[in-house]
């Protein structure tokens, strides 16, 4: 081999490794964001199931609704 064959061909793995390692690095980056996304939609439903929670167990411990239904009952 002639030097400046073996340059091109250095030049040339040189330059696939820098590629294949930069498309991984943005792989990871898009995989971060898809999580991020996914995390930040499951917080908004915890939130809200949490607002649910407190509605029933205001309305299951409401001395009113008890006494209606003892109303009711009779």
């Amino acid at each position: 081999m002639d030097g400046k064959l073996l340059a091109l061909l250095i030049v040339v793995v040189v330059f696939s490794f820098a590629y294949m390692e930069r498309r991984q690095k943005n792989q990871l980056a898009m995989k971060k964001q898809q999580q991020a996304g996914v995390d930040n939609e499951t917080a908004a439903i915890i939130k809200d199931l949490k607002k649910r929670v407190e509605t029933l167990e205001r309305i299951a411990t409401d001395r009113g609704a008890r006494l209606s239904d003892e109303i009711d009952a009779l």
